[in-house]
């Protein structure tokens, strides 16, 4: 393992989860979410610099077809998250589980459940971090959103071989910008002289029928 990316919290639709870290299974109706979208373009940017589609929201227009074609199905979308897993990248979040919220219920209510989650796996998130950041194997980071870079308080000291690339988180607007898989990428030649295939899609499964059955 040398790359850990981290976001925010769990996808909180039962009918997304996989029980994973950014994979969603929203895929047979090709109804990604909006983080995994603004993912994907930067994922897809990132190997092929020309196609110029991460930069706002319209680009997943320039990419959706390519995605259609591999991610259709949730065969296809595990075998994804675990071809990056086999180059070594760990997708975690800042709080590994979530609450169901009542339809209806105030936003300062909603909120103060999705904090208490973050509060209750932060100490667990930062010993992880902190283990992984004191290994002697260089290790790049990339913190998606406040949550995630919020993690480091207090634990700064122990990255003598690791890469912390900060970015917004893609659930937001303002998560374009500079390519947060490229940054990370150039990173990861600094420490290792190699870089993460974040896009590859000859390497899936063709598209076919929903064969994950419901989570």
């Amino acid at each position: 393992m040398h790359t850990v990316v981290i976001g925010q919290d769990p996808y909180p639709e039962v009918q997304r989860a996989t029980g994973r870290a950014f994979e969603d299974w929203g895929v047979p109706e090709l109804d990604f979410s909006p983080s995994l979208k603004r993912l994907l373009q930067s994922a897809l940017t990132c190997q092929n610099p020309g196609l110029n589609a991460d930069q706002n929201d319209t680009g997943w227009q320039e990419i959706r077809e390519e995605v259609t074609a591999q991610l259709a199905n949730r065969q296809a979308m595990t075998a994804y998250f675990d071809r990056l897993a086999a180059q070594g990248v760990l997708f975690l979040n800042a709080a590994w589980t979530c609450s169901a919220v009542p339809v209806g219920l105030p936003k300062t209510e909603k909120d103060r459940i999705s904090s208490a989650h973050r509060v209750f796996w932060r100490p667990v998130m930062q010993k992880l971090i902190a283990d992984l950041a004191a290994l002697e194997q260089p290790i790049a980071f990339i913190l998606l959103g406040k949550t995630a870079q919020n993690l480091l308080s207090g634990i700064e000291g122990v990255f003598r071989h690791s890469a912390v690339v900060p970015n917004n988180h893609p659930g937001r607007p303002a998560y374009f910008g500079d390519n947060p898989f490229c940054r990370l990428n150039a990173a990861q030649e600094q420490l290792a002289g190699a870089e993460i295939q974040w896009w590859a899609p000859q390497e899936l499964p063709p598209a076919g029928p929903n064969v994950g059955g419901d989570p």
